[in-house]
């Protein structure tokens, strides 16, 4: 936009389109509130001060922040479209999130990316691409697609893409590989993010050295205090199954909290529409220590200034005017949300805005089916892939066999990674501690990063059951009891979406999440399905079940299940 269209109403020549009078306003530059009137003209601030408007709102007793912006996240992850997506979390106070669109990646390739990038075009939620840099995450993958550096540099003239996905990859970028060089040099002048959960000393100096700015895989506040020292921004992430901000929320102080901003990763559908998204990282700070001024910094201009986006994330002069009107500050009761000028979300209720018209892409399901035979674990000695709650790093157990139903008799699960895109003969089998179901099985198609299909269970016979039901619905999520189909949701784009309303995927998976708890027997607080699919991620430490087997990531090699 050329300065002149807004200098008018900036000027106070003319009278501006909207003036928000007598409200709190924050100052984020300087952390603390104070009252003017805000002025907004052709979808940006005009002014701050007293002003006039052709409509005018009284906001006394209110308080007005940037809109929020979620500085990494998976759309795939909450398992609807962009449209939906945005009707989810628009009314929680995001009007912009950066999107790394590597589920789809490891799916449908190039072609999967664009189809994400131009479905959510023309949406009031604005989707800024981090282009997948590791597709497949890793070289033990196998994956329906791949990424090179030359298609990554024609994605990257999208009019939506934005920087370098997450750099997961950690251990062949450490060793010199000339792929990966030629990644980081295709996006050398945009932002970069980072993902190397454990690294340290003279590694994570190189890793940091390369280019990576970002972090969100911080564990611990050892981890995030070496990182700001050497110059990233701290990502704290709250999402369904990863949960750092309790750890690291401590660690925020007067000197680093600049570097620090808020994400969500991987997120649920039902844990949007209850919980919120950004706003309940904002109520976790806040009632945790940290300055509200600050917090909602953090959740704005932070995030802003890291991924370069000097358009927003302040209310200042000739700023996109993406905020929120709040009731309540402590509480983040958000009255209004405004995306560029434009009112969308008013009392949790959306502005009607047209949802874009998709075209399909082609079915992504093809498996070979598996066989009790070939199901078996025999031998003497076992390792077993060790689940946590509320975490995505595993542990290794390793004891002898002492059951002839190993592992169930000796009250473990049975982990399978089947290879799914091009029914290649490849089937990883483990047993698995920590996951607690008692009974049935849960088959998915959504399994990080390749996305696989991933099932465990408590027999034979229903993994088998639960892997060709998902096959007969084309992907999705499936729970079998006893050889009988308990619930399933179809995720028919790539094995990962839907088109359906996030209102009715919610309800679907807070129903499934109820009898995965209360009929197979997974306790609390496990998440049944996104821990589930971060079995198969073969770049988290300590070891992941991949189609080929246990792959040792600590070590990078594959280990025997059995011996």
């Amino acid at each position: 936009m050329d300065y002149r269209t807004l200098l008018e109403a900036s000027a106070g020549r003319v009278r501006a389109d909207l003036v928000l009078k007598n409200a709190y306003l924050l100052d984020v530059f300087n952390a603390q509130f104070f009252q003017a009137d805000l002025a907004i003209a052709h979808g940006r601030i005009a002014g701050i001060g007293d002003y006039e408007g052709v409509t005018e709102l009284d906001c006394s007793g209110r308080w007005i922040v940037p809109a929020f912006l979620d500085g990494h996240m998976h759309i795939e992850s909450a398992m609807v479209t962009p449209g939906q997506y945005a009707r989810g979390v628009l009314p929680h106070g995001v009007t912009t999130v950066m999107a790394d669109p590597h589920e789809i990646a490891n799916v449908l390739g190039e072609a999967g990316v664009r189809w994400l990038m131009d479905a959510s075009r023309g949406l009031p939620l604005d989707f800024r691409f981090m282009i997948p840099s590791c597709v497949p995450a890793a070289p033990i993958d196998h994956a329906g697609s791949e990424l090179t550096a030359e298609q990554m540099s024609r994605l990257k003239t999208h009019e939506a893409a934005h920087g370098l996905g997450e750099m997961m990859d950690f251990p062949a970028l450490l060793q010199g590989s000339e792929a990966i060089a030629q990644k980081l040099a295709a996006f050398s002048d945009r932002p970069r993010d980072g993902h190397a959960p454990g690294i340290t000393g003279k590694a994570l100096n190189a890793y940091v050295g390369s280019g990576i700015q970002t972090e969100h895989e911080c564990s611990t506040r050892e981890e995030m205090e070496e990182r700001i020292r050497l110059g990233m921004y701290i990502q704290i992430r709250e999402g369904t199954a990863a949960k750092n901000a309790l750890a690291l929320l401590p660690a925020v102080n007067d000197h680093n909290w600049r570097r620090c901003f808020f994400c969500t990763d991987d997120i649920e559908p039902f844990d949007i529409l209850r919980d919120g998204t950004i706003d309940h990282l904002i109520r976790l700070a806040t009632r945790h220590g940290i300055d509200p001024a600050r917090a909602y910094v953090m959740a704005s201009f932070n995030s802003a200034q890291a991924y370069r986006l000097e358009d927003r994330g302040a209310l200042a002069p000739g700023r996109r005017a993406d905020f929120l009107i709040l009731d309540d500050l402590a509480d983040v009761s958000i009255e209004a949300v405004y995306a560029g000028g434009r009112l969308v979300c008013r009392k949790g209720q959306i502005v009607d805005f047209a949802l874009p018209l998709l075209d399909r892409p082609s079915p992504s399901v093809r498996f070979q089916p598996l066989t009790e035979e070939a199901l078996r674990l025999t031998g003497t000695t076992y390792r077993a892939l060790v689940m946590s709650p509320g975490s995505l790093v595993t542990g290794l157990k390793q004891g002898r066999i002492e059951s002839e139903n190993f592992p169930y008799g000796q009250a473990m699960a049975k982990l399978v990674s089947l290879e799914r895109h091009r029914a290649l003969p490849l089937a990883g089998i483990c047993a698995l501690d920590g996951f607690g179901i008692q009974k049935g099985a849960i088959a998915s198609t959504i399994a990080h990063d390749a996305h696989n299909l991933i099932c465990a269970g408590a027999s034979d016979a229903d993994i088998l059951r639960a892997i060709e039901r998902v096959g007969e619905i084309g992907g999705g999520i499936v729970l079998v009891e006893n050889g009988r189909i308990l619930a399933e949701l179809e995720l028919p784009i790539a094995g990962l979406l839907t088109e359906a309303p996030i209102e009715e995927v919610a309800a679907r998976l807070e129903e499934m999440d109820r009898i995965a708890h209360q009929v197979l027997g997974i306790p609390e607080p496990m998440n049944p399905f996104l821990s589930l699919a971060f079995m198969a991620l073969p770049v988290i430490p300590e070891v992941k079940l991949t189609v080929e087997g246990l792959f040792s990531v600590t070590e990078q090699r594959l280990l025997p299940a059995v011996e």
